[in-house]
């Protein structure tokens, strides 16, 4: 029987549910304290270690997560796009202090370094996909060429071979064979000899 948070965690979703979590929370002036002072605790170079920690402790951990990542990217535009509709009704000045502040802040070597990795995984990845292009159309090729190939070539029997697991001796296809068309047209034809 489930209950009605995973209920609701279903029709809803987990942001909704963070959502309506949130606007309880904001409410209490402890719980913002709480934010602000984690927030001003942030310490950007310990991620690589989080990230290091991710990645080596529980790998399943690590592709499930991964796996959500266009959601959880997708979910970031949303949000950044209504950041952006709520920014553009704040006055001017203060909206150029704020995004100075934000710009500021940036640690512009870390963000090239992460953009350098990307383009760089993401040549190699573009890399091995045309190589692996090459690769699978040349066999599609050879496979259709083959089978193209068999398809055009007739083969001729000069032999008439009764299937033996087919036949149930009805005598029908007596006609058909090429022993009796020959015997009828006048020609003389010896029967293959079969071993057994």
């Amino acid at each position: 029987m489930k209950t009605e948070t995973q209920r609701a965690l279903e029709t809803r979703g987990v942001v909704d549910a963070l959502d309506r979590i949130l606007r309880e929370l904001i409410r209490t002036p402890k719980f913002k304290e709480t934010v602000i002072t984690l927030l001003k605790a942030v310490d950007p170079p310990a991620a690589r270690g989080l990230v290091r920690t991710i990645f080596w402790q529980d790998p399943g951990l690590l592709m499930s997560v991964l796996g959500t990542l266009p959601q959880i990217a997708n979910t970031v535009f949303q949000a950044l796009a209504e950041i952006a509709a709520q920014m553009n009704s704040m006055p001017k000045p203060l909206l150029l202090d704020l995004l100075h502040r934000i710009a500021e802040g940036l640690d512009g070597a870390a963000l090239g370094e992460a953009a350098g990795g990307l383009h760089r995984e993401a040549a190699e990845i573009v890399r091995r996909f045309e190589v692996g292009s090459a690769v699978l159309g040349g066999f599609i090729g050879m496979v259709i060429g083959w089978q193209l190939l068999a398809v055009s070539l007739r083969r001729t029997r000069t032999t008439y071979e009764i299937d033996p697991a087919a036949c149930v001796s009805c005598g029908r296809c007596y006609r058909s064979c090429p022993i009796e068309v020959a015997r009828k047209a006048g020609r003389t034809v010896t029967p293959l000899e079969t071993s057994e």
